[in-house]
């Protein structure tokens, strides 16, 4: 049976009853179920602080029953604080007629069971604590004091010792290892949109590829246990195994892009236009979730002390440069060993769990970092990891938590007559940019944006003079004049290390209006006023 990487830790709840000290208490967070979707089996992100899972397809129908099950499988509802936030309890509230009523539920995440219009206190239901559904969740619980450390074994005698090796067990959240020696864990795990209908795959030479075109493709070998062939003429749809009742079932879950845990199975139509039949295609394959391991020096004098770094029975290569060790998709519970060269011993080993920081708590610290499609900010000049896709560089912060990202590519040649007859929205970065309307403006190089993991944007606009240049003041410019900051190689070396970006070039165009007859433009020297019909470049931006 072929194991694809994922991997979901379930912890047993406590459930209590209500009590008085509530009344001092303020919620961390407050979730309504008030905007009328059906919630299919996944999760979603409330405010990148918590993340609300549903075990199967739930329906909602906002202010009148909220999240409910009518019928089919029951749901297991479930609260957890993601990005360093940790959760105490929750409060659900239960439509009951007209009166509604919170019930309480302790532990780090909290849960309670939806069937037929029931509320539960457990997925065995053994308790009904209200009707319909869940209309609200008040979320109680903080930042954690501190950061989850992981227990690290040594070849020391004791404690105060130093020694040769330390060892220590992957724990469920990606992990950074800095020798003296050290290591963090960072979670990426973020789910996708789903589609609507069972998800079909069609053969493109020795691959998968999504129907639609949309999706990566994926190696037969990478998914297969059997590798059987893949048959010209015919559709293979993903169907996952209902963990309640054991049965298979049309999934809409984009699996090559988001393989959630379960069980999974392929099946086939008869031909490319027949219909979906069932026919079992493939052996049962299961996913779980995996993590990342990064090993690096605390200081200069460690580079190149550490002789090995193992993970299972697998060696990782040391970088001689920079004395790291990167591993991705590491399964929680395998052994990663850390060696010294002979001659030398190891002062100390700390592993502790990193946040990834997010794009709606972006400060200017964070300017100069990738902006990728998940709202996760990335180390500037380097690749985002595998399942993130690069869409920008964070180039302005204001005070008030908002900003503008610059793209990677440009936009379609417009004349500023066009941009000038745009949309015009001021609510992201303080600002106001003109929206690029369509696919027509934007081009081929640009996809359409409206959020970035949970945080809002504005899709791809044309900032103002003064919002480019104080985003290429910010990237380290050299370049200006009297008429303010244009781009240099310092601002495309942003831009193209790592994240496949086009260096700016050529002429662009600001929104600002010069005079009646013309408007500003940028170039690698300066800024000039250009009559307002003529066609230049536009390299865009991302309010959020």
């Amino acid at each position: 049976m072929k194991t694809i990487s994922r991997y979901i830790m379930t912890l047993a709840l406590l459930i209590t009853a209500v009590t008085g000290a509530w009344a001092d208490e303020t919620p961390l967070l407050t979730i309504e179920s008030t905007d009328y979707e059906s919630f299919t089996s996944g999760s979603k992100t409330f405010d990148d602080k918590v993340t609300v899972t549903f075990s199967n397809e739930v329906d909602n129908v906002g202010d009148n029953w909220g999240w409910y099950v009518e019928s089919g499988t029951p749901s297991l509802l479930t609260v957890a604080g993601i990005n360093g936030y940790t959760i105490t309890s929750c409060k659900f509230y239960a439509e009951n007629g007209a009166a509604k009523t919170g019930y309480t539920v302790e532990g780090e995440s909290p849960s309670v069971c939806l069937s037929y219009a029931t509320v539960f206190t457990d997925a065995n239901q053994s308790v009904n604590i209200g009707t319909y559904g869940i209309k609200k969740i008040e979320v109680y619980g903080g930042v954690a004091s501190s950061e989850p450390t992981i227990e690290v074994t040594t070849n020391a005698a004791s404690e105060q010792d130093l020694f040769t090796e330390a060892s220590f067990t992957m724990p469920a959240f990606d992990a950074t290892v800095n020798y003296e020696l050290v290591r963090d864990l960072a979670v990426q795990t973020q789910f996708v949109g789903v589609p609507t209908e069972p998800v079909a795959v069609k053969k493109d030479g020795d691959k998968f590829v999504f129907a639609s075109g949309t999706a990566p493709a994926i190696a037969l070998i990478d998914l297969l246990a059997d590798n059987a062939p893949i048959v010209d003429g015919v559709t293979y749809y993903f169907e996952k195994q209902n963990a309640e009742t054991g049965d298979f079932e049309p999934s809409t879950v984009n699996l090559l892009q988001d393989a959630q845990p379960g069980t999974w199975r392929i099946v086939t139509t008869a031909t490319a236009d027949g219909p979906y039949d069932g026919t079992v295609y493939s052996s049962e394959f299961t996913v779980v979730e995996q993590y990342d391991l990064t090993v690096k020096p605390a200081d200069d004098f460690s580079k190149g002390k550490i002789d090995a770094v193992t993970v299972g029975s697998e060696t990782v290569t040391i970088d001689a440069t920079t004395g790291e060790a990167t591993k991705t998709g590491i399964t929680p519970g395998t052994e990663v060993k850390l060696k010294a060269k002979r001659g030398y011993v190891i002062e100390k080993v700390e592993a502790k769990k990193t946040v990834i920081p997010m794009l709606n708590a972006a400060t200017t610290e964070n300017i100069g970092m990738v902006v990728c499609n998940k709202g996760h900010l990335h180390d500037a000049k380097t690749a985002v990891p595998d399942g993130c896709t690069a869409v920008g560089i964070l180039g302005k912060v204001t005070e008030t938590g908002h900003g503008l990202i610059l793209a990677l590519k440009d936009a379609t040649s417009q004349t500023w007559n066009t941009i000038n007859g745009w949309t015009s929205v001021d609510t992201y970065a303080g600002t106001t940019l003109k929206v690029l309307p369509d696919d027509d403006a934007r081009g081929t190089n640009l996809a359409s944006y409206t959020t970035l993991g949970a945080t809002a944007v504005s899709n791809w606009a044309v900032a103002q003079k003064s919002d480019y240049d104080a985003i290429f003041t910010n990237l380290g410019s050299t370049k200006s004049d009297s008429d303010g900051t244009t781009y240099d190689a310092n601002v495309n070396a942003y831009i193209t290390t790592g994240v496949g970006g086009t260096a700016i070039s050529g002429y662009n165009w600001s929104a600002t209006e010069d005079d009646d007859d013309y408007a500003w433009y940028f170039s690698s020297g300066c800024w000039y006023g250009l009559n307002k019909s003529s066609s230049r470049s536009v390299r865009p931006v991302l309010g959020f």
